[in-house]
């Protein structure tokens, strides 16, 4: 008789354990299905979920908010009406972080941005990167400075302003990038689809 009260209590216990998680590609598709049965009345569809610590909205249109710990992003999509490239834009102020289906990942910053200075971007303790001022990272550097903002707590921004050449500082508090950018190459997947 000892074996039972165990068994009731491993019984109880799996009844009113937490679903497993989802991964981030089945979170998408599970906001997606929200989308579609979506039964608000006039309201537009969307879903309103959580997962790993982020709230989350996504509208049918391919666009929403996700808030972390530590930032508040917007997101949308959209394809080119030219050249069929797709694309999806992550911002929180004046930081924003570009997917596209021909060039990869492209982090900018800054806005009004006195012409021809430099661009900065710290991430945690590291090294300073340094960037032209007539856009970002390029392409070719974005990537990997994505990658240190997933791992990071913190990333500084520099840049100077137009007209005054004043020099302009963001922090962005990195707390729950992870799974934001989790999220985000989700979403950017399945709009590709």
């Amino acid at each position: 008789m000892t074996g039972f009260p165990i068994l009731l209590l491993a019984m109880i216990q799996a009844e009113t354990a937490p679903p497993p998680a989802l991964s981030a590609k089945q979170e998408v598709a599970a906001c997606r299905a929200d989308i579609a049965n979506f039964t608000g009345g006039t309201g537009t569809p969307h879903c309103e979920r959580q997962w790993r610590g982020l709230s989350y909205t996504m509208y049918r249109g391919w666009s929403g908010s996700i808030k972390s710990l530590g930032a508040k992003w917007s997101f949308s999509c959209r394809q080119d009406e030219i050249d069929d490239e797709r694309s999806c834009l992550l911002l929180s102020g004046t930081v924003s972080l570009s997917k596209h289906s021909r060039f990869g990942t492209l982090i900018g910053w800054g806005q009004n941005t006195y012409p021809g200075s430099l661009r900065y971007l710290r991430i945690d303790k590291g090294a300073p990167i340094v960037a032209d001022g007539d856009g970002g990272l390029g392409f070719r550097r974005s990537g990997p400075a994505y990658q240190q903002m997933k791992r990071g707590e913190k990333a500084v921004f520099r840049w100077t302003g137009w007209p005054y050449q004043d020099e302009r500082t963001v922090s962005l508090d990195l707390t729950g990038f992870s799974a934001t950018a989790d999220l985000y190459d989700a979403i950017f997947s399945e709009f590709q689809q």
